[in-house]
């Protein structure tokens, strides 16, 4: 060790001027072999000083240099470290640079260790041997990205690059995306450019979204520290690209719809959210489209009203945002079934007697299905109803099990399964006519041999009027009937005669004859149809003079034919099956014979001046008698004696006083006054049961009354109030 003034080293001071010395001068390496050596970054590396190992004598000094390291100046050189009579020192970084011998070792290495490292021994001007040392490293960090332009879904950056590349090419770039103002940057998304370029244009980004940036430089050893976030950016708007979920339609009403929603994910709306639009219009159409809209983001409902009956509808629901509105949600939703409008063009096609045929087109609005029809029918006070089960365009329905001859008030109208429909225009129609009753026979005559007169009371049941009758007869046995015509004269008319008669001439004197009668009524419809009414009892007669007065028994015709079918039957069936049926018929006959000898007139038997004429015809200039009358056409008889002015009475009694100009005897009563003139008259039941006087006052009352209680008589009817006199004191006159 040497000693110094002041007791300083005199080793130390010459370092010092060592240092001084190489620090102030600039090493001439032109031509000097240089040997690269590449080592990554955090390892270890030792550099040989070749000059001491070669100088072939004792190294007192030398001194580690290094061109460019630590620095950012390329040509600037550095003094690492310095040996000088033993004495080691490290002057950059001792922590990590050490000596080795004559060895600079340095670790970990970092990339500011990457230069031009070279030893000068002793008095070496220029080393000879320069190691480059690259240590490699990752990419330093990029310049922070800046927005040069965007627009709804895209934005292009720019960036500066990398200041230290660290020894190894640039690969490519790296962008980290975060969206969100708020969002750290603990989740973001990184894409790769794929470019050395330090710009680049970043696609598919969310519209009307706030995002930032930051940029990372890529080299073989890996990514670089990632740049400073970029200012943050919002894309702009664009028309929402989400749509409303549909959760539930359905129909209120007839006219009502009901739609349930909910909104899109906010980032689908692409925009600031100011509401829906919802449109619909009828399925298939392609114009008429209606729609609202709701300005309040919030609602998730709404009901379509005023809509049409049973009629499908495309509904579509959007988001708006001020760029517009986005994609539909659709549904198609049906209306219920609403009320049916009025049938059309309700008529009347045929009309007959119970009833009538109807025709009508099915309403231009159903709003349903139809499913039929109910036609309202009235009259007076009764109301009724049927249901035509159609759903064709143009329906027919009939009515029948109507009275005849009735006017009806109609109207239709439809239904479906919701509701009953408006009713139509009314009509009003009028059942056609039927057959009147059968006409009751009241008197029957025959004035000549070949002839017979009929006379019959009008039907107590007709419709409308009665047109006409028909008198059928024939012959017995005959297969055809003939037919008289009687045309009834109006109803207005005040000159003609009752039609209720007829005169039957050219019968075949001595043959049967069954004679019955009917009565038509003329259609209001049909000008070719007349409606017959019910058959009349068939009467029989012997054709002949005074025909009435001879009883034919209606069994004659009849009997031998359904003998003989029962005598088949008894055949197949037994004999005791003979015996009963036989029987029966006989009994029947039996019935029957007596039955109809009470329906025949059979008159008292009286020569031909004791017949009484008819007031009303005159017959080949005979006079005809009259029978008794029936008791339940007695009612008719009168009436038809009112008629004319009562000409029928006033007639009637005429003749009576004219037949009653003879002096009558008493059958069976001997001890009658010869002056009492009297003759025997017929009931319906039975002879000679009133005894007719026309002349009472002329009789005397002593003779009156002794015949009154020789005969029996327990009535007395006096037709002109002129008997008073005959009666006895206490006795009440009847008018």
């Amino acid at each position: 060790m040497s000693v110094g003034y002041d007791g300083i080293m005199i080793p130390l001071l010459l370092t010092s001027l060592l240092q001084l010395s190489h620090a102030f001068t600039t090493t001439e390496l032109d031509g000097v072999k240089i040997s690269d050596k590449v080592e990554r970054a955090g390892r270890g590396v030792e550099l040989s000083c070749v000059d001491a190992d070669i100088s072939g004598y004792q190294t007192k000094s030398i001194v580690w240099k290094c061109k460019g390291c630590f620095s950012i100046s390329e040509t600037r050189e550095t003094i690492v470290a310095t040996l000088n009579n033993s004495r080691y020192d490290i002057i950059v970084e001792p922590e990590r640079m050490s000596w080795k011998g004559t060895r600079l070792a340095i670790k970990p290495t970092i990339t500011k260790d990457s230069g031009l490292y070279f030893c000068i021994a002793n008095t070496k001007i220029s080393p000879a041997l320069v190691y480059n040392l690259q240590i490699q490293d990752v990419p330093s960090t990029p310049g922070k990205p800046l927005i040069m332009s965007f627009n709804s879904t895209s934005v292009n950056l720019s960036w500066a690059p990398p200041v230290h590349l660290n020894s190894a090419p640039l690969i490519t770039y790296k962008l980290e995306i975060l969206e969100g103002e708020a969002a750290t940057w603990t989740n973001y998304v990184t894409i790769n450019t794929g470019s050395k370029e330090s710009h680049f244009t970043v696609s598919n980004l969310r519209p009307f979204t706030v995002y930032s940036f930051r940029a990372i430089a890529v080299n073989r050893l890996g990514p670089s520290p990632p740049s400073e976030p970029s200012y943050h950016m919002m894309t702009l708007r664009e028309p929402p690209r989400g749509k409303p979920v549909i959760i539930r339609t359905f129909n209120l009403s007839a006219d009502s719809i009901q739609i349930e929603w909910d909104p899109p994910p906010p980032d689908t709306i692409h925009g600031e959210f100011i509401g829906y639009k919802i449109s619909w219009k009828e399925l298939g159409e392609r114009e008429d489209e209606n729609s609202v809209t709701i300005k309040e983001p919030e609602t998730k409902e709404y009901r379509l009203s005023k809509l049409n009956s049973f009629t499908q509808y495309l509904i579509s629901i959007q988001v708006m945002n001020p760029k517009g509105a986005g994609p539909p949600a659709t549904v198609t939703v049906q209306t219920d079934e609403g009320v049916p409008s009025q049938p059309l063009n309700l008529s009347v096609v045929a009309v007959t007697n119970n009833g009538f045929v109807l025709q009508w087109v099915r309403p231009e609005r159903p709003n349903g299905r139809i499913s039929g029809y109910r036609v309202y029918y009235s009259s007076d006070n009764f109301t009724n109803v049927r249901t035509i089960n159609s759903s064709e365009p143009v329906v027919s329905g009939e009515v029948d099990g109507l009275d005849p001859y009735r006017k009806f008030n109609i109207f239709v109208k439809a239904f479906n399964a919701k509701n009953e429909g408006n009713a139509s225009e009314d009509i009003q129609v009028m059942t056609d006519v039927s057959g009147p009753a059968a006409p009751v026979l009241t008197n029957l005559t025959c004035p000549g041999q070949d002839s017979v007169y009929l006379e019959w009371a009008r039907p107590p049941i007709h419709y409308h009027s009665i047109d006409s009758y028909k008198v059928y007869y024939k012959k017995k046995y005959a297969a055809i009937w003939l037919e008289k015509h009687i045309q009834v004269p109006p109803v207005d008319s005040t000159t003609s005669k009752p039609a209720e008669r007829i005169l039957i001439n050219n019968l075949t004197v001595g043959s049967e004859y069954s004679i019955y009668m009917r009565a038509y009524t003329q259609s209001l419809y049909i000008e070719s149809l007349q409606y017959p009414g019910n058959k009349s009892e068939i009467i029989h007669i012997l054709a002949g003079k005074d025909c009435d007065r001879v009883q034919v028994s209606p069994m004659r015709e009849g009997v031998v034919s359904e003998s003989s079918g029962h005598y088949v039957a008894v055949i197949l069936g037994g004999i005791l099956v003979f015996v009963v049926l036989l029987v029966a018929v006989l009994g029947l006959a039996f019935w029957r014979r007596n039955l109809m000898s009470k329906r025949f007139y059979i008159p008292a038997g009286m020569r031909k001046e004791e017949d009484f004429l008819m007031w009303d015809i005159q017959v080949d200039n005979e006079d005809s008698g009259r029978t008794s009358i029936q008791t339940n056409m007695f009612v008719q008889h009168v009436h038809l004696l009112h008629t004319e002015r009562d000409m029928g009475f006033l007639a009637e009694y005429q003749n009576l006083q004219q037949s009653a100009s003879f002096t009558g005897k008493l059958e069976g009563r001997q001890d009658r006054p010869s002056t009492m003139r009297v003759y025997n008259v017929d009931t319906f039941q039975s002879r000679n049961s009133y005894t007719f006087c026309p002349s009472p006052w002329l009789v005397d009352p002593a003779e009156f009354w002794r015949h009154v209680h020789k005969s029996g008589t327990t009535l007395l009817v006096a037709v002109d109030t002129e008997l008073d006199s005959h009666l006895p004191t206490g006795i009440v006159h009847l008018n």
